[in-house]
C-alpha cells in the first residue's frame, strides 16, 4: 500500500528534482475537514540542497510545538 502513496507523492516532486535537479521535499501538514491530506513542498536551489532539509526540519519542529500547545489547551490554530 505504501508504494501507491509514494508514487502519488512523487508525481509532484519529479518536475523539480528529476527534470532540473532542484532539491525538493514534501511534508505532510495535516488533514482537511474532509479528511484529505494537506502538504507543503519546500524547493531549494541547485547549489544548496542542505538548506531544504534545514527548512523542513525547522518546519516540522515548529508544527510539533504548535500542535503540542494546542493539545494542552494553549493557543488555537486558525483555519
Amino acid at each position: 500500500p505504501w508504494v501507491g502513496v509514494a508514487v502519488k507523492i512523487m508525481i509532484y516532486t519529479v518536475p523539480f528534482n528529476m527534470l532540473n535537479g532542484m532539491p525538493v521535499i514534501s511534508i505532510l501538514v495535516g488533514l482537511s475537514s474532509q479528511h484529505m491530506t494537506i502538504g507543503v513542498q519546500i524547493i531549494g536551489t541547485l547549489v544548496d540542497p542542505v538548506a531544504v532539509f534545514k527548512v523542513a526540519c525547522n518546519f516540522i519542529k515548529s508544527r510539533s510545538q504548535i500542535l503540542s500547545r494546542r493539545a494542552n489547551g494553549g493557543s488555537k490554530i486558525v483555519r
